[in-house]
């Protein structure tokens, strides 16, 4: 169950900066409400249209978000395409990459090891963040951390010769002060984007969603990022 919107809104009030989702309609396998959905549900007038809209002075309560589509409509045309394909990493990995603002931070997710350090290497090597946050082993590859395992957060802090400092960690449930739950335990019914985002907004407004197990998981995603930002800012 996707809780991005909240950690958008947990960066800005802890770290001062301004979020912004790059999303799109869900190119499957998986077709649970994905970011763009949530986005659309909690705060569509927060779907910037121009670069300029972002770097003004508003900051909407989960961020912006960017539609893929408004941001390069060649990547967004491919959407129906990977709907017919089982294998598309390029796509997944690839799109993660979209800047249309100059962010200088960029955090991402990936499953497999190979995956997470290609990325890390593309954002080196091939961007200008200043910065990157990888998160390896989430709920289903996801930036939310699982509290059956530990995640594993690798940070990247670019130097004054170009190259990236590299640092890694694995934060679980141990070192939030939190118990562990087994996989199943997280698994959701069909979800749909209403009740996910009624769940994101009492949080927000409330500090509980008043689900037990999507709190935890959204403090101990909190307090991982929180780590790996405190490297980047300190």
């Amino acid at each position: 169950e996707s809780f991005v919107p909240l950690i958008a809104s947990h960066i800005q009030k802890k770290w001062g900066a301004v979020a912004v989702s790059v999303c799109s309609p869900s190119s499957g396998p998986k077709w649970g409400p994905n970011l763009h959905a949530l986005g659309k549900e909690l705060s569509p007038a927060a779907f910037a249209t121009s670069s300029a809209q972002v770097m003004g002075e508003e900051k909407p309560a989960y961020g912006w978000f960017v539609d893929q589509e408004t941001a390069s409509g060649a990547l967004a045309r491919w959407i129906p395409v990977r709907r017919n394909v089982i294998k598309r990493p390029f796509f997944a990995t690839s799109e993660k990459f979209l800047d249309t603002c100059g962010a200088e931070v960029l955090v991402a997710s990936a499953f497999h090891p190979t995956f997470s350090d290609k990325m890390f290497e593309m954002a080196e090597k091939a961007s200008a963040f200043k910065a990157v946050v990888v998160v390896r082993r989430g709920c289903e590859g996801s930036l939310g951390f699982s509290l059956a395992r530990p995640a594993q957060v690798t940070v990247g802090m670019r130097q004054s010769d170009g190259s990236f400092k590299r640092t890694d960690f694995q934060f679980g449930p141990e070192e939030a002060g939190l118990t562990r739950r087994l996989e199943v335990e997280q698994q959701c019914a069909p979800l749909s984007a209403e009740s996910t985002a009624a769940k994101i907004a009492r949080f927000e407004a409330e500090g509980s969603s008043g689900d037990a197990i999507f709190d935890d998981r959204v403090e101990l995603t909190l307090a991982g990022l929180d780590k790996a930002f405190a490297q980047i800012f300190a």
